[in-house]
C-alpha cells in the first residue's frame, strides 16, 4: 500500500514538473521595449544592465538580438543610433521584418 501511495506521489510529481516545463516563462514586452528604447537613447544605460543581462534574457527573439547587437556595438565604441543599429542587424542578417 505505501509503495502505491509513492508511486501515485511520483507521478504527481513528474506531472507538476512537466507542467512547469511547458509554462510560459514570465514576460513583459513593454518592459523589453522601454529597456531597449532606453539603450538607444543613452548607450550608457547598457554599462548598468551589460552585466545583469544576455540576450537569451529577452522573451521575445528580436528583442534579444537587438539586445546583442547594442551590447557589441556599445562594447567596441560604436556610436548607437536607430539608423546605425538597424544597419548593423541587416548586415548580420538578424533584420528579418517578417517577424514584426
Amino acid at each position: 500500500m505505501a509503495q502505491a501511495a509513492r508511486g501515485g506521489a511520483q507521478q504527481a510529481a513528474g506531472t507538476i514538473t512537466s507542467n512547469l516545463l511547458e509554462a510560459v516563462p514570465p514576460n513583459d514586452l513593454e518592459h523589453e521595449q522601454a529597456l531597449l528604447c532606453s539603450m538607444i537613447m543613452r548607450p550608457d544605460v547598457i554599462d548598468d544592465v551589460g552585466p545583469l543581462l544576455t540576450a537569451r534574457d529577452f522573451y521575445d527573439e528580436m528583442h534579444g538580438r537587438l539586445y546583442g547587437v547594442l551590447y557589441e556595438m556599445h562594447g567596441t565604441n560604436q556610436r548607437i543610433d536607430v539608423k546605425l543599429v538597424t544597419a548593423e542587424l541587416k548586415k548580420r542578417k538578424l533584420w528579418d521584418t517578417k517577424d514584426r
